[in-house]
């Protein structure tokens, strides 16, 4: 994703919490060869469509699965955990 390239998945645990059908890449259900089929012919047939995508799939990487945006909600958590434990 962060390579702004479309991203094609199989639907499962995990891939929805980071592909959104249609916005950061396509969703195929499992086992489906006609759905695999179907997702590669619609991007290499559509360019516009595969830009898309993947621009928004380097967007979204960058803004949430980066070193940068990762220390950040880590510090967060961070400061929750600190501000907690002090007992001045």
């Amino acid at each position: 994703m962060q390579m702004g390239r479309a991203v094609i998945a199989t639907r499962c645990h995990g891939a929805e919490d980071y592909i959104q059908h249609g916005e950061t890449g396509l969703l195929v259900e499992p086992n489906s060869v006609d759905d695999l089929t179907q997702a590669i012919e619609m991007l290499w047939n559509d360019a516009d469509l595969r830009n898309r995508l993947g621009q928004a799939a380097k967007r979204y990487a960058l803004d949430n699965f980066s070193c940068e945006s990762s220390g950040a909600a880590l510090g967060k958590i961070l400061d929750k955990v600190a501000d907690s434990h002090n007992t001045y």
